[in-house]
């Protein structure tokens, strides 16, 4: 017969009433708990979802106006409003381009007067020039060439003032333009001249008559015993004269060139604005005339192929 385990006793299953009605009591405590904090939490104000603490919550609704409204001045261009450091600096800055504006103002009247002067002076020459040539036109007198020679050999007689003309040159077409320059061209009629040189040196006299100007009409080559092999040029009876009047602005000066003026070569002076007169426009005419051969001392020569700040060329 096999042996069974034990039953347990009655009395260890047994639960008194005084521990079931302890044990209720505890679960009515814990309910009425949960109620009043649930009570508590809805009467408190709603707060954003991961919102710590309403001091966290309040700097950072401040900090994002903040900044919304800075990019919405931003965004519609609102400058801030000046400093009065900046506006100093603005003050300071427009007085400089004042007093420069009207420094430039200034430098141009002072320009403009100076060329105007010029201007005057250089209608007063054509004045007197155009009215030179038109009477040598009729006249056509005859004049003594005696500075006009090649060498100790070969020189021009006598000859006559043929015709002769004067123009001026203005930097635009406008009738107020003021004049650049006057130019004086004469031609002296003469007898042909005939000039010999050692064939070595035929090109190098070619060369000096192109510079004056000298038409050259016939050359052909000749044997002389004492110089041996030589060239016979046979000059035409012309000699061009011109006369050139230009402004040195930068110095207040007014530039003579001449080619064949008073003699054969090329020739340049200087004369100071304020000493041109009626009598230095004299002067220049007897030269042509060859009543004199030379200017007065208020014209002071300088080497031709000086360039002077306002030339742009030497073209003659």
């Amino acid at each position: 017969m096999q042996n069974k385990p034990p039953l347990p006793s009655r009395k260890q299953d047994t639960v008194s009433a005084e521990q079931v009605q302890a044990l209720m009591d505890d679960i009515d405590n814990s309910i009425a708990s949960i109620d009043e904090k649930l009570s508590v939490c809805r009467s408190a104000p709603s707060r954003p979802v991961g919102q710590a603490n309403s001091t966290i919550g309040l700097v950072y609704q401040h900090t994002f106006a903040d900044a919304k409204g800075a990019s919405s001045k931003t965004q519609t261009g609102e400058a801030p409003s000046p400093n009065r450091s900046g506006q100093g600096l603005l003050a300071e800055l427009a007085h400089a381009a004042e007093r420069l504006s009207q420094q430039k103002i200034e430098e141009d009247r002072s320009q403009q007067q100076i060329e105007q002067r010029f201007d005057r002076a250089l209608r007063l020459i054509f004045d007197y020039l155009n009215q030179f040539t038109q009477h040598l036109n009729v006249i056509k007198p005859a004049l003594s060439l005696v500075g006009y020679t090649l060498d100790f050999r070969h020189r021009f007689g006598t000859g006559r003032c043929a015709e002769g003309f004067v123009n001026y040159r203005t930097r635009s077409n406008s009738e107020m333009a003021l004049i650049e320059t006057v130019t004086l061209r004469l031609r002296y009629a003469t007898e042909a001249l005939d000039v010999i040189r050692p064939a070595e040196k035929a090109q190098e006299l070619r060369d000096e008559l192109d510079l004056l100007n000298l038409r050259i009409t016939g050359e052909r080559n000749v044997d002389l015993a004492r110089n041996g092999s030589s060239v016979r040029f046979t000059l035409a009876g012309s000699i061009p004269v011109q006369v050139n009047f230009r402004c040195d602005l930068s110095n207040g000066r007014l530039i003579v060139r001449g080619r064949n003026f008073g003699a054969l070569g090329l020739s340049a002076y200087l004369i100071d604005l304020e000493r041109l007169s009626h009598a230095s426009l004299e002067a220049i005419g007897l030269i042509l005339l060859g009543r004199a051969v030379r200017l007065p001392n208020e014209f002071v020569p300088v080497a031709f192929h000086t360039r002077f700040p306002d030339e742009k060329t030497l073209r003659f």
